[in-house]
């Protein structure tokens, strides 16, 4: 793996999908809970993850970056936000709607999201350049 330029990870039990899959719907369960309740726009859920909190994760991984800033912080944070949270046993009806309206994203010119070919060309030609360019950044903390 690390001959490939990637860091492997150990889990320790079996369970459904892969530990950064898992993570990442999590997060998605709440992002499409704050859009569909109206709270905010996917462009702005999207601006807030990218210029916001997904620039520390950068730097640092969700426990090193709370050890950084403080557990205690973390912990009062947790005590008011946790219970509100979303936690549907099932994806919410903003993402279901779309896949029954067949507005699949980027495939299909719709999701959350218009695309034509050109719009659709530039957002991936940026999203693979961010992604190279961050993945240099990543390259000097690799662990051996």
């Amino acid at each position: 793996m690390r001959a490939l330029g990637k860091v492997p990870v150990q889990v320790r039990k079996d369970i459904p999908g892969f530990l950064a899959n898992r993570l990442q719907h999590a997060l998605m369960r709440e992002v499409f809970a704050l859009v569909e309740q109206g709270i905010a726009a996917p462009e702005d859920v999207d601006n807030a993850v990218r210029f916001g909190f997904g620039l520390r994760y950068l730097a640092a991984g969700p426990i090193l970056q709370k050890d950084l800033s403080g557990l205690d912080v973390h912990a009062a944070a947790g005590a008011t936000i946790y219970p509100t949270l979303a936690n549907d046993p099932a994806p919410p009806a903003c993402l279901r709607e779309r896949v029954a309206q067949g507005k699949l994203g980027v495939k299909t010119g719709e999701g959350f999201y218009k695309w034509d070919a050109a719009s659709a060309q530039a957002a991936q030609l940026r999203y693979e350049r961010a992604l190279t360019d961050a993945l240099a950044i990543l390259s000097r903390d690799r662990p051996s």
